[in-house]
């Protein structure tokens, strides 16, 4: 398909250049990681079963399957399938072919979209600019400085925002369990399940962390083993890794 994206089942759209899915009817976004995109796209084109090994390479390039683990591969469909759900579309459009790979299921019409650009609105930057055509330097200046004041407190309450429910360290997203965790600390788990709270928690104080010496705390859940990140504001950061107990 040559198109600026697709519209599937007539209520989700997917847009590879904006890396982007909405849904048509609740207007709902969720912004897609590159592998998810690049598979998600082949998976489409292909209409037919895709070997995992071909996914691995749209995904992650040409060496993935000497680079990229079993648990990332899974993981970034674990993602995909929640961001679907969480911009309300349930139909299941992507069906797991064991031992083979994965499809897109047959029942789904997908077909070809391409916005038009007589229909496109405005960005905020261009609204902005025609409104400041029409004031004088005076002006300009005390409308610029006001901006700069709203801007930035804008930036540290979404900055705040996002940092409380989910932070990104390297390639992957660490979230924060509210009840069960103290505020600083964040977990990212491999295993398709997500994560383990209770294999979190009892860690934790286990290893007697604490928010105070440098801001935050990262975990992440490996199937052998835990590893701990140490991290300061700039996410300059130390690392621990601990063996799991056998059960």
């Amino acid at each position: 398909m040559n198109s600026n994206g697709y519209l599937i089942d007539n209520d989700l759209l997917f847009l590879p250049s904006e890396k982007a899915i909405k849904s048509v009817k609740s207007k709902k976004t969720q912004t897609l990681h590159a592998p998810a995109i690049r598979c998600l796209q082949l998976l489409i084109e292909s209409k037919t079963t895709v070997p995992q090994a071909s996914l691995y390479k749209a995904g992650w390039g040409e060496d993935a399957l000497k680079k990229v683990s079993p648990a990332t591969y899974y993981q970034c469909f674990v993602n995909l399938r929640k961001q679907l759900r969480k911009v309300d579309y349930y139909s299941k459009l992507l069906i797991t072919v064991p031992k083979e790979g994965m499809r897109i299921n047959d029942a789904i019409e997908i077909i070809p979209f391409t916005p038009s650009p007589e229909k496109r609105e405005a960005t905020k930057t261009e609204k902005i600019a025609a409104a400041l055509k029409k004031v004088d330097v005076k002006r300009l200046v005390i409308t610029a400085l006001i901006l700069a004041g709203v801007v930035s407190l804008l930036f540290i309450f979404v900055l705040g925002e996002s940092e409380e429910k989910r932070v990104t360290l390297g390639n992957e997203d660490y979230q924060r369990c509210y009840e069960a965790l103290p505020e600083c600390v964040y977990v990212h788990s491999v295993q398709p399940s997500g994560v383990d709270v209770e294999q979190a928690s009892p860690f934790i104080h286990a290893k007697n962390l604490s928010c105070k010496p440098t801001g935050r705390v990262f975990i992440h859940q490996g199937k052998a083993r835990q590893t701990i990140f140490q991290c300061d504001k700039n996410i300059n950061c130390h690392s621990l890794t601990y063996i799991n107990k056998p059960p």
